[in-house]
C-alpha cells in the first residue's frame, strides 16, 4: 500500500500550507465584511477541490470518500477559522503515514454515527 502512493515532500507541505493559509487569511479578511460570508466558502471550496485533485494525483485512493469530502466542504462554512489549512496539514500527514490512517479506520469501524461520547 505504501509503495502505491507518492509521499508529500517537506517543500510540498510547506508550499501547500502557505497557499492554504493565505487563502484562509483572505477569507478571514472577507469574513469581516458581510460579503465574505458568501464569497469565502466558494473560494475555500475551490481550494478544497484543488487539494482533492492534488491528493488524487499522489495516489491517495481514500481522499475521494464521500464522507470525507462532505466534512471538508462543510468545514468551509465556518467563518474566520483556517479550515483549509488544517484540512491540508492533517490530510498530508495521514497521506504520508498510511499506517496511522489504517489504525484510525480499524478503531472507528464499529462505531455507529453519534455513538462517540466525550
Amino acid at each position: 500500500m505504501e509503495s502505491d502512493i507518492k509521499k508529500f515532500s517537506e517543500a510540498e507541505i510547506i508550499l501547500g500550507g502557505l497557499f492554504t493559509l493565505t487563502i484562509d487569511g483572505i477569507s478571514a479578511i472577507l469574513d469581516a465584511f458581510a460579503v465574505g460570508l458568501v464569497i469565502s466558502p466558494v473560494i475555500q471550496s475551490g481550494v478544497t477541490f484543488s487539494m482533492w485533485m492534488w491528493f488524487k494525483s499522489k495516489g491517495d485512493k481514500t481522499s475521494g470518500d464521500i464522507g470525507k469530502q462532505v466534512a471538508k466542504y462543510a468545514a468551509n462554512a465556518l467563518p474566520i477559522i483556517p479550515t483549509t489549512f488544517v484540512v491540508f496539514v492533517v490530510s498530508a500527514y495521514v497521506h504520508n503515514h498510511p499506517k496511522i490512517a489504517g489504525k484510525i479506520a480499524t478503531k472507528t469501524a464499529g462505531l455507529k454515527p453519534g455513538a462517540a461520547k466525550i
